[in-house]
């Protein structure tokens, strides 16, 4: 209320920062799938991880052409006070469903490797070594699933 300037910066970040982010996350999991179809030869882990990727694919398109229509006009965002006047999404149920998407094919990518892993003939030594580097993974995953806003997004899906 009293700097509106900080206002109107932080809402074309807002517009900004989801462009920026989509592909960002979308493109490391594409190549980490590309990883796992280089490696896997059993028909049926291939099909999951084309699933994950076409699944990923569709949350950056879906959650990237929100970020051109979050208002209608554009200026609408940090001008509320426009002639005319305008619309905008619900930002919130847009950030919660892309990241329910990113959290699933997340977990999929990280639990994916394990049997196949546990499979191997070769020391156990070397298989937990295996099973620490595919799990760095899950370094990013853990955070992301804050428990009270993990728990919104299970209670908004039932």
């Amino acid at each position: 209320m009293r700097t509106p300037w900080k206002l109107v910066t932080w809402a074309k970040f807002t517009f900004v920062i989801p462009i920026m982010y989509l592909p960002a996350i979308a493109f490391p999991k594409l190549s980490i799938c590309a990883l796992y179809l280089r490696i896997f030869a059993k028909p049926n882990y291939r099909v999951v991880v084309w699933i994950t990727a076409g699944l990923v694919v569709a949350n950056a398109i879906g959650s990237f052409v929100p970020a051109f229509v979050i208002c209608v006009p554009l200026e609408y965002l940090w001008n509320r006070k426009l002639p005319g006047g305008g619309h905008c999404i619900d930002a919130n149920a847009w950030y919660r469903w892309a990241s329910l998407m990113n959290i699933i094919t997340d977990l999929i990518m990280l639990v994916l490797p394990i049997p196949l892993l546990m499979e191997l003939q070769t020391s156990k030594k070397t298989k937990l070594g295996l099973l620490f580097t595919f799990s760095l993974g899950s370094r990013c995953v853990v955070p992301s699933l804050r428990p009270m806003t993990f728990l919104k997004l299970l209670l908004t899906c039932v």
